[in-house]
This record gives structure tokens, sequence and C-alpha cells, in this order.
């Protein structure tokens, strides 16, 4: 095969790939789980259990849906986060990624209320 063909199947897969909420929940997954080894931090979450939250397709916090599709502002056209793109937050970061303390969120809500608590990035919103 031509590397032009190729190259444009894989672009084309890819995108495909990041429509699926499985592909999805797989992604948060992994990011979670290394997050939490590299910290320290105790972990109980599963792939089934982040794929069931995104299929709800709903924000835990705000009820804006999840967008599965990239904005493609990035480098050659790939990539840029979308602000409703689903995340995994942790309510409390010390108490770990343990299914109590996890919610499913846009990620423009867990960016946003990084460094402040729920009630104060709240009060920006309104």
């Amino acid at each position: 095969m031509q590397p032009e063909i190729v190259k444009k199947y894989r672009k084309k897969a890819a995108e495909k790939r990041h429509l699926s909420p499985h592909y999805r929940a797989q992604t948060l997954f992994w990011a979670a789980q290394r997050t939490a080894k590299r910290h320290n931090l105790p972990f109980d979450l599963d792939i089934e259990w982040v794929e069931k939250k995104l299929r709800f397709g709903l924000c835990e916090v705000s009820d804006i849906p999840f967008a599965f599709t990239s904005l493609k502002t990035g480098k050659g056209g790939m990539g840029s986060q979308n602000p409703f793109a689903p995340s995994l937050n942790c309510t409390i970061m010390k108490k770990g990624y343990l299914k109590t303390n996890v919610k499913v969120v846009v990620w423009m809500y867990h960016a946003g209320k990084q460094n402040v608590s729920h009630e104060t990035f709240m009060q920006l919103c309104r």
C-alpha cells in the first residue's frame, strides 16, 4: 500500500475509535490507573464501571452531554481537548480513584475546579 493511503486509513480509524465509549473508558481508566500508581493513591475502578457512566452520556455534576469528538485544532488538524469531553474527577484527591470518590464529568469542569473547591468553582459559573 502507498504510505498516503495507509496514513489516511489510520487517521480515519483513530477518529472512529475516539467516538467509542468503550475506547474512551479504556483511555480514562489507564490514565487514572497511572496517576494513582504515580501518586500512591488507592484505586478500585474498572473499565466496565467507567464505560457504564460514559454510556449514560451526561456529566455527573452539570448534566451537560459528553462530546466524543475532537475540535481538530491541534497539529495537522488532529487532537485538541474538547471542553465537553469526558474526564474522571476525584471529589477528594487524597482519597484516590475509588468508585465512591470519582465522578465522570466534562473536561471543562475538571480543568476549572482543579485548584479550587466545587463550591468556589460553581460560584464562578453563576
